[in-house]
């Protein structure tokens, strides 16, 4: 995204790219088993990137989404 500064256009350094995860490598990182992640992609529960008919991807980053959106948080200690 392009940015305009003291009258000159300065380009804005792109954001670092996610990394792109393999089913398989995706999977472990949520505990869950391959056929479960994939079924979750069948079902559009989760973002992905569909590189062919048989490649599918899941960006690093959607996953560190996933798990803040799903992190339940503890409880206050009670005084009692």
């Amino acid at each position: 995204m392009a940015m305009l500064q003291r009258g000159m256009l300065s380009v804005k350094p792109p954001a670092p790219a996610a990394e792109l995860l393999s089913l398989a490598q995706a999977a472990p990182r949520l505990g869950l088993r391959v056929s479960t992640l994939r079924s979750w992609v069948l079902l559009r529960k989760i973002p992905y990137i569909k590189l062919s008919a048989r490649c599918i991807r899941i960006s690093s980053a959607e996953l560190e989404k996933l798990i803040a959106a799903r992190t339940v948080p503890a409880r206050e200690a009670s005084h009692g």
